[in-house]
């Protein structure tokens, strides 16, 4: 069954203005990462449809096979890139009947580093927040527990799903998860999701 999904109509003038901060935000992102010494791998940005969630991970995996990686670390990218886009796409506030966003995957000598962006309701951001905040103060056992309860509970969100895929993004991340948070105006924001993963495991 498709997810609902609350969907915005806005006037023509507040649409671009909304488009242009993501953009703009999507572009400084870049810049800042570079200048951080890493190294772009793949980027994606426009509506993050779900049938591209496969075809994105994908292209990141064939370009990890050609620079020699680890499968282990190739695997957790896939996966957790795929979880990124299915909770995009659950959760993320649709406008005008697409659900607009931009991710990222970069590389410097000790890790890949996952960006996601999306927009919510202001309402949802202390949901949010807090859900991070309680992922982050657990170590992975608890979190492991954690996720089991949740599953185990089947407590679905009124979009659907467990509301599991920051937990999952979490366990297969080797450092805390992090959501920041940057208002656009007309009740929405735009929510950054950054994890990373370390590139250094065994095989």
């Amino acid at each position: 069954m498709d997810d609902e999904q609350h969907c915005d109509i806005l006037p023509t003038t507040i649409l671009i203005n909304v488009f242009n901060q993501l953009s703009n935000h999507y572009h400084s992102l870049l810049e800042e990462i570079k200048g951080n010494d890493y190294n772009v791998l793949h980027t994606g940005e426009g509506d993050l449809l779900a049938d591209r969630a496969f075809e994105f991970s994908q292209k990141v995996e064939e370009v990890l096979t050609d620079l020699g990686e680890k499968r282990t670390v190739i695997r957790k990218l896939f996966n957790t890139i795929v979880e990124a886009y299915q909770n995009i796409r659950r959760h993320g506030h649709a406008i005008d009947g697409k659900v607009y966003g931009a991710i990222i995957v970069s590389q410097n000598d000790s890790c890949y580093e996952v960006i996601v962006m999306n927009f919510i309701t202001n309402e949802g951001i202390e949901k949010i927040s807090k859900d991070i905040n309680t992922i982050n103060a657990m170590d992975r056992v608890a979190l492991k527990q954690y996720y089991l309860e949740r599953l185990d509970k089947g407590e679905i969100s009124s979009k659907g799903g467990a509301g599991l895929g920051l937990i999952t993004m979490a366990l297969k991340s080797d450092y805390k998860i992090k959501g920041d948070f940057l208002t656009v105006g007309e009740g929405v924001s735009l929510f950054v999701l950054s994890y990373k993963i370390d590139s250094r495991i065994e095989k």
